[in-house]
């Protein structure tokens, strides 16, 4: 018996050694293999994905290259190529030859532009040869939407940028700045603010030579008209009634507002005129509709005063003070009215001395500024900001700096606000981004600047507008990374 049974139990080990030995040959290493080649195959779909991913992407942000729509689709397309052989190189996991991707720009809706990126590979299969599978063939498609831009560049180029040695830096800077963006593809304009404001290059699609030579030649000189310049940007953006683009107000400054255009020959043209004191008199007659600039900085050693309301000198004229106009014939001055300045040796016309009282002419300030904007007010509230402006009977007196760059303040916010509120009343994308260098004396005011902008970090930022973006430079070596950040956020680029 005990024969037999050592027998039996050693068949019955030959059996199943034969059946696990077949098990491993027919099922366990066949389900193994497909196991390790639907690893692989994975893999390399998924590294094809990321590379037309990629592709488009690297294809959307290359746009700005070529000066039509043409030959930035040539570029775009040579960049997207490169993008994708870069993510997916030749025989990369044994796959070979990588041909170039296939890249369409499909029909889009209005002010927007669509690159699909598709990528083909046969993937070598290892396990799946037994079954006479050698090859599986993967087609991706990636695709990137770039949204069309209305830019208006508003640039600050007062005296502090040139007395700091930054004027030259804010002008490499930010031709740099406009080389972000396409040609015939974006419209883009120019408005530059000292004493003055000037739209230097109204909104084109052919901006990129044009606004590059502009800023090449910025001069800085004069004091900080920051609100005439942001609302004449707005106006500018408005006028162009086009709600397929995006938007965009991109604000540079290095300090505080603190200058004011008044009157109704400026901005919208329906302000209340400078009130004159009666000692300032044509035949015993006030001058009706008078209009001009009011500057007054505290953190300069320089008064300010009142001056001229133009808005037509680029390049601003250097050194300072020679943007300085003062009231002359062509303001309506008259014999009895003075207008002298306090600060001395500033030219002709300007009284020398240190009182601040350089508003003889003048008796008070009108509420608004010319576009609208309220003086001594702002719409978003906020404890102690702005800080409150000086009244004399009820008015806004016209003859303290502090007062007077109050009124600027108040401005900026006011201009800010009013854009956002009609924009949306207009229905109309609009977003607004500022960047703010910090090496001149007295800083800038970021608490304004990130209102300006409605940055989320704000403490009166407003959920039901688009959120912009604040960008603090400490200095000259930081503002290409900032006005660089800025292009990335504007253009958003997505998948």
């Amino acid at each position: 018996m005990a024969i037999y049974h050592t027998s039996n139990r050693k068949r019955e080990r030959g059996f199943v050694t034969l059946i696990w030995t077949c098990m491993m040959l027919f099922i366990i290493m066949p389900v193994v293999g497909l196991a390790i080649d639907a690893g692989v195959m994975y893999v390399i779909k998924s590294k094809l994905q990321t590379a037309v991913d990629g592709a488009a992407l690297g294809a959307a942000r290359s746009l700005s290259r070529g000066i039509d729509i043409p030959s930035q689709q040539t570029s775009a397309t040579d960049t997207a190529k490169r993008y994708f052989h870069a993510n997916f190189p030749n025989n990369w996991m044994g796959v070979t030859p990588v041909n170039d991707p296939t890249v369409t720009w499909p029909a889009a809706p209005p002010a927007t532009a669509i690159i699909n990126v598709q990528g083909d590979v046969n993937a070598p299969t290892w396990f799946m040869r037994i079954i006479g599978v050698s090859s599986l063939h993967f087609k991706v498609v990636g695709q990137a939407t770039r949204r069309n831009v209305n830019l208006m560049l508003v640039v600050d180029r007062s005296t502090s940028l040139s007395d700091t040695g930054s004027c030259p830096t804010l002008a490499a800077d930010s031709q740099l700045f406009v080389q972000s963006f396409s040609n015939n593809r974006d419209r883009m304009g120019l408005v530059t603010f000292g004493t003055y404001y000037n739209v230097d290059f109204a909104p084109n699609f052919n901006f990129q030579s044009s606004m590059t030579t502009m800023l090449g030649n910025l001069q800085c000189s004069g004091f900080t008209n920051s609100a005439a310049a942001f609302s004449t940007a707005y106006q500018t953006l408005k006028g162009l009634a086009d709600q397929n683009a995006l938007n965009v107000v991109v604000l540079f400054t290095d300090g505080q507002p603190n200058t004011i255009t008044l009157g109704p020959a400026y901005g919208t043209g329906t302000a209340a005129p400078m009130p004159i004191k009666g000692t300032c008199v044509l035949n015993n007659a006030l001058i009706p509709g008078y209009s001009g600039v009011v500057s007054g900085d505290t953190g300069y050693a320089v008064t300010g005063g009142i001056y001229q309301a133009t808005n037509a000198t680029y390049p601003a004229p250097t050194p300072f003070p020679a943007d300085l106009s003062l009231i002359g014939n062509a303001q309506n001055w008259r014999a009895g009215c003075t207008f002298k300045t306090y600060n001395a040796g500033y030219g002709p016309g300007v009284m020398a001395g240190t009182s601040t009282s350089f508003a003889n002419d003048i008796s008070y300030l009108p509420s608004t500024d010319s576009f609208g904007n309220q003086l001594d007010t702002d719409l978003l509230g906020g404890a102690g900001f702005p800080a409150a402006t000086t009244h004399s009977g009820g008015h806004i007196v016209a003859n303290d700096r502090t007062t007077i760059e109050n009124a600027g303040i108040n401005a900026l916010d006011n201009a800010a606000q009013n854009a956002r509120i009609d924009a949306a009343a207009s229905n109309l994308p609009f977003i607004v981004y500022t960047i703010g260098l910090g090496n001149a004396p007295g800083g800038v005011n970021d608490v304004l600047l990130q209102r300006i902008s409605n940055d989320p970090h704000s403490a009166t930022h407003q959920s039901a507008y688009t959120d912009g973006l604040y960008m603090f430079s400490p200095d000259t070596a930081h503002l290409s990374s900032a006005f660089a950040t800025i292009a990335s956020d504007i253009l958003r680029i997505s998948k």
